[in-house]
Order: structure tokens, then C-alpha cells, then sequence
């Protein structure tokens, strides 16, 4: 979810001291980024645990309530293809 660059802001500020070399607003940043990406992946393993338990509606219905509208667009396509399978 987050590119490279702002992976390595993460690592660098997200929980740097008063002496690292981060500006403030770069620490800001990278608080914000790392909790959007720990979101993210909450929400990834909760979809992941729904479609193993066969939920299909109940998995898409989460990940667009958190607003992943490529997760939730990835999971109709699975379920769809799981679907047509049977």
C-alpha cells in the first residue's frame, strides 16, 4: 500500500527520538502513513478470514466499509471466479 519512499519515512521518523535527523511534520507523516498501512492490513486479514469462512458478501462488505475499493473489487472477482468454478 505504501511506496517505497514513504516505507522508508516510516522506518525513519514513525518512531524516531528528539535527536534523529526528522522535522516534525516529517514525524507527523509518518505516524499517519504507518497507522493507514496498519489499518490497511487489519482489514486485509479480517477479509482473508471472512473468505475462509466462505463469506464472500460479508468480506467485500468490509473491506468497502473501510473504503479498500481494490480489495473489495479483488474479493467480488474471487468469489465470482470460486462461484463459477462450482
Amino acid at each position: 500500500m505504501l511506496t517505497e519512499s514513504e516505507t522508508s519515512l516510516v522506518a525513519r521518523c514513525a518512531e524516531a527520538r528528539w535527536m534523529s535527523l526528522c522535522l516534525p511534520s516529517q514525524r507527523v507523516e509518518a505516524r499517519r502513513l504507518r497507522d493507514l498501512a496498519n489499518a490497511y492490513e487489519a482489514a486485509r486479514l479480517r477479509v482473508g478470514h471472512l473468505l475462509s469462512e466462505g463469506d464472500c458478501g460479508g468480506a467485500r462488505a468490509h473491506a468497502l466499509s473501510g473504503g479498500y475499493f481494490r480489495m473489495a473489487r479483488e474479493t467480488q472477482d474471487l468469489c465470482s471466479t470460486v462461484d463459477t468454478a462450482d
